[in-house]
């Protein structure tokens, strides 16, 4: 597109894989004399699993688990989960759910048969069940600003620098961000307009943030690849006005209120 410029800002998921190919393509960079690195590629391992380890998401995930609309929403796995516990003899959750999904999609990836009980859960309800988590996760401002808020003011800083940086030499092309595959359902249920998560992101999917500069002004393009097409898919802005197009400061004030004041959100 005429006079407009692009700077890639991209999350992806499969955090080891990534993490470790992105080293090794660092070193092998490095060691050609034909290629100048000059600050360009910029590695950040980010492992978002806040609904993990911050405990007032486990407060505000309980609080949310004793509403009687959930309650009555979440009886349609009671027999989920009594077979989960029944077959792996331990006490089940959500969680804890979630976790056989993901040994059971990567038992299958590789081809390694699974026992003949998983079919009375396996693919289905435990997809469903996993999707229904990641909703939950974003399901109230306060939810929302510890499992999609630390990202995103991360990405608005990292953009905002490179905004303000005049020496066009001086500016990174792309920020790569390693994550999982909860942060890329996160950002898709939150932000992406008209878009509906019926399906868990598969392994090495990821969202791209474009830093455009059209017309004078800068701001996002978003984009989704999880392989069902060649290319990645442009994914409109949830309240932007401006079709694939959301300017920096429209953006911003989109996910203000999702924008923790610090890691204190977590703990306290």
């Amino acid at each position: 597109m005429a006079g407009e410029d692009r700077y890639p800002i991209c999350l992806v998921v499969g955090a080891l894989i990534f993490s470790l190919g992105c080293c090794i393509l660092y070193f092998k960079l490095k060691e050609d004399s034909n290629v100048k690195l000059n600050s360009t590629l910029y590695l950040v391992h980010v492992e978002l699993l806040s609904f993990m380890i911050c405990p007032r998401y486990k407060k505000l995930l309980m609080e949310r688990s004793k509403l009687p609309e959930i309650k009555e929403y979440m009886k349609k796995y009671d027999k989920t989960f009594s077979i989960l516990e029944k077959k792996t003899n331990r006490s089940m959750n959500v969680l804890q759910a979630f976790f056989i999904n993901n040994l059971f999609d990567i038992q299958t990836a590789i081809g390694y048969p699974l026992e003949e009980w998983s079919a009375d859960v396996y693919p289905e309800p435990l997809h469903s069940l996993v999707l229904d988590m990641y909703y939950s996760m974003i399901s109230t401002t306060e939810m929302s600003r510890i499992n999609a808020g630390f990202f995103l003011k991360k990405l608005l800083f990292a953009t905002e620098k490179e905004i303000n940086t005049t020496l066009e030499t001086s500016r990174k092309k792309i920020f790569l961000y390693s994550a999982h595959e909860t942060n890329v359902a996160i950002l898709l249920g939150k932000l992406a307009d008209a878009y509906s998560l019926t399906a868990i992101p598969p392994y090495g999917s990821y969202v791209i943030f474009e830093l455009h500069k059209i017309n004078d002004s800068f701001g996002f393009k978003m984009f989704y690849q999880d392989y069902q097409q060649h290319h990645p898919k442009p994914l409109k802005i949830r309240g932007c006005s401006q079709d694939y197009f959301c300017s920096f400061q429209d953006f911003y004030h989109l996910v203000e209120e999702l924008l923790p004041d610090g890691d204190e959100e977590c703990f306290n």
